[in-house]
């Protein structure tokens, strides 16, 4: 009697915990096209597994899986996988069937995306792992769906990469974009060079702080690294087993200079040269002479020994050519190949890159640039800069990956908060990644095709260790991964959020401090005609709740949005957690505050802010990125037309620019302004300038008149002087408030 007893207490708490495990839902990222939940689970001990003998590879993925699983025994459910040729390459499908579990699939990465479906299936209840029971049916949206990683500025051991590509494979990402190759580091061995191992791979010293500092300071240490063959054979296997292609980056004709400091025959000078111990773009590339495409020829060689992936990434990107332009062979070249200028030479150069890359059965990647002067005839686009040279190229008919600064750059800021740490700036938060659309709207039905998928890039300079890769990349890596599997009419922003929930346990488990952004103050900026400047402010999460002060004052408004025409300090926070989100204002009121503002060209795609209002709305842009509250031109003869009221004194306007050389960014100068009110040439008394940090503030002081329409010009037509980062390129100019007094 008192065994069944027993048996029947234990009948009892089997049934409460299925139908409590069974209750917590997991939230499955990317979220699958079709899922039915079973109102049921069942314990991964009482799973068996029933091998498919005529598709061996699928067992031991299986085995890496859940090695915990055994071969078939009498009794228990069974996990069957089979193939269905019917099926799309990368799709799957889980039902439970028959008293089994069956997985089907048309391929070995269908089979593995499945695995992965039903690992995110699974829930520990008592320290016992349940299986979720649902049938789904799912396949991507894209076939390329990437990350990138640059160990170029910050080497990472392999071990690291290995958790990288599990993390890949868990949200169903199938390229690794390996950035191998930088002005920092040289990171690939290339056993025909032997000192791009013991030279170009390390650097004397290293930025301590950011690029945009002045004075900069960096450390005395040696740092560097790089991998052996053996390594990146590991890696490759291990990126095969999970169903990744690793695509290799070796950049040309810029970004060259580890390169270069090992082989100074390489360069357009011949100096000897040091690795580079900053951040920013440099003048030393590769010289287009029959010495660097031999050596070219070799590195690419080996390189595509090593990778069997379809392309092989050549950079292209951010090539400063006042070294072309200065060099006689490269003149020369130019004149016999009947090129226009050295953008031309560029696209030579590239051209002749593919054709030997071709020859080996692979293509060619590049970033945006390489439309510069041509584009090579079979080259793949990444477009960067915007989407308008993805647009481009996929109006030629050249395939395009697309990853824009303004959604896929993950080392930007995720947070305008006080504690996010060292980063290269920008702002890119949670829910902006993840109401990208890879595919322009714009571009006709036949052109979207060319659209192959996404990609989130990690650049790391401000990343020194696995811990802040992590913390930058998660969780935005997730919602850009949903992004590019998911069917863009199922998206949904809180839906995801409550989903999020489940990854940061797993996260947490794996011990991964992820950025947690799923409560988080975001603001906009508007203009209004009558009442001034409208502050948005909002939240994402589940406490949406905002408490709101204007000068220490409590305010309340439900929208989150204040009306400010006077100058006032005003802070937001989120009331769940208000020390950890916070933001502030500080409105400066003047004569142009919230009036309307006319741009004679529009700035950059990457640097809009919130566009022409950002130039009169009160605030002041950040003075350590210009990537915030910054209107970013790469232009000449800039000008701007600001409505005042009607005949408004005025007898001082200050304009402030962002300056910061090393990055090719500089203030005009004072002299070479013109303002006029109306169509009236105004007479500037005299100029006063002030520089703090990387700001520099213009004070024009005129004879006090009467406008209401204020005009200003800012030429720029100098090319950055010599011996100066960028020298011979147009500079940037980014210009914040122009204050009206």
């Amino acid at each position: 009697m008192k065994t069944i007893v027993l048996r029947f207490i234990t009948l009892i708490l089997m049934i409460w915990a299925n139908n409590y495990v069974h209750a917590q839902k997991p939230g499955l990222i990317p979220k699958p096209n079709s899922i039915e939940w079973l109102q049921d689970s069942v314990a991964w001990r009482d799973i068996g597994f029933l091998p498919n003998e005529a598709w061996t590879e699928v067992a031991d993925l299986v085995g890496m899986h859940f090695p915990e699983l055994q071969i078939q025994k009498e009794g228990k459910i069974q996990l069957v996988v089979q193939k269905n040729a019917s099926l799309s390459k990368e799709a799957y499908q889980i039902e439970f069937k028959n008293g089994n579990l069956i997985l089907t699939a048309a391929s070995y990465p269908g089979v593995n995306h499945g695995l992965q479906t039903l690992k995110q299936l699974t829930k520990k209840y008592d320290g016992l792992p349940y299986l979720i029971k649902a049938n789904i049916s799912d396949e991507p949206r894209f076939g390329y769906r990437g990350l990138h990683l640059d160990t170029g500025r910050h080497f990472f051991a392999k071990e690291f990469i290995f958790e990288y590509l599990d993390m890949m494979a868990r949200y169903k990402l199938n390229v690794f974009h390996w950035h191998l190759t930088e002005d920092q580091g040289w990171r690939i061995e290339i056993k025909k060079y032997p000192r791009l191992q013991t030279v170009a791979a390390w650097r004397n010293k290293t930025l301590i702080g950011h690029a945009g500092d002045h004075p900069k300071k960096y450390d005395d240490i040696k740092y560097g690294g790089y991998y052996t063959h053996e390594d990146i054979q590991a890696i490759v296997s291990y990126a095969k087993k999970l169903g990744i292609e690793v695509i290799p980056e070796i950049e040309m004709p810029g970004h060259a200079s580890a390169a270069i400091a090992a082989y100074p025959e390489l360069g357009c000078t011949g100096n000897n040269i040091e690795v580079v111990g900053d951040w920013g773009v440099f003048d030393d590339v590769f010289c287009p002479t029959e010495t660097t495409f031999q050596f070219l020829e070799d590195v690419l060689t080996e390189v595509m020994s090593l990778f069997p992936s379809e392309y092989i990434h050549i950079g292209g990107d951010e090539c400063p050519k006042i070294q072309w332009k200065n060099n006689a062979a490269c003149q020369e070249l130019i004149r016999k190949m009947g090129l226009k200028d050295e953008h031309e030479l560029q696209s030579y150069f590239i051209r002749r890159i593919e054709t030997f890359v071709n020859k080996h059965g692979k293509k060619i990647i590049g970033w945006d640039e390489i439309l510069e002067g041509g584009l090579a005839p079979n080259a793949t686009v990444m477009s960067w800069r915007g989407i308008e040279g993805g647009k481009a190229a996929a109006k030629m008919g050249h395939d395009v990956i697309m990853t824009p600064t303004d959604y896929c750059y993950l080392d930007y800021l995720q947070s305008k908060g006080q504690d996010e740490g060292l980063a290269i700036g920008g702002f890119l938060p949670l829910e902006k990644v993840y109401s990208y659309d890879p595919v322009p709207s714009d571009l006709a039905v036949d052109e979207r095709k060319y659209i192959l998928g996404t990609q989130g890039n990690v650049w790391t300079e401000y990343m020194d260790s696995p811990a802040r890769v992590w913390y930058q990349v998660l969780p935005r890596m997730t919602a850009l991964a949903e992004v590019a599997w998911s069917n863009n009419n199922q998206k949904d922003f809180n839906d995801y959020l409550n989903r999020l929930d489940d990854h940061y346990t797993y996260w947490q488990a794996q011990g991964i401090n992820a950025a947690d952004k799923r409560n988080e103050l975001y603001y906009e900026i508007k203009q209004h005609e009558r009442q001034g400047i409208q502050l948005n402010i909002r939240a994402k999460g589940k406490d949406q709740k905002v408490n709101l002060s204007k000068n220490g004052q409590r305010v309340s408004d439900t929208n989150g949005g204040l009306w400010v025409n006077e100058s006032c300090n005003i802070n937001a926070t989120l009331a769940a957690s208000p020390e950890k989100n916070k933001l502030n204002f500080e409105f400066t009121w003047h004569k142009a505050a919230g009036k309307t503002i006319v741009l004679g060209k529009e700035p950059d795609d990457r640097y809009r802010s919130f566009g022409a209002i950002t130039l009169c709305d009160g605030l002041r842009g950040r003075a350590d990125s210009h990537k915030e509250g910054w209107l970013g031109f790469n232009q000449k003869d800039l000008d701007f037309e600001i409505a005042l009221d009607a005949n408004e004194a005025i007898d001082t306007i200050e304009i402030s620019f962002y300056h910061n050389p090393s990055q090719w960014i500089y203030a005009p100068d004072a002299g070479s302004l013109s303002l006029w009110a109306g169509d009236q040439s105004i007479h500037i008394i005299k100029t006063q300038e002030t520089l703090k940090g990387n700001v520099e503030s213009l004070l024009l002081v005129i004879q006090g008149i009467k406008t209401s329409t204020l005009k200003l010009k800012i030429p720029n037509d100098k090319a950055i002087e010599k011996g100066m980062p960028g020298s011979g390129n147009l500079p940037w100019v980014f210009v914040d408030e122009i204050v009206v007094r």
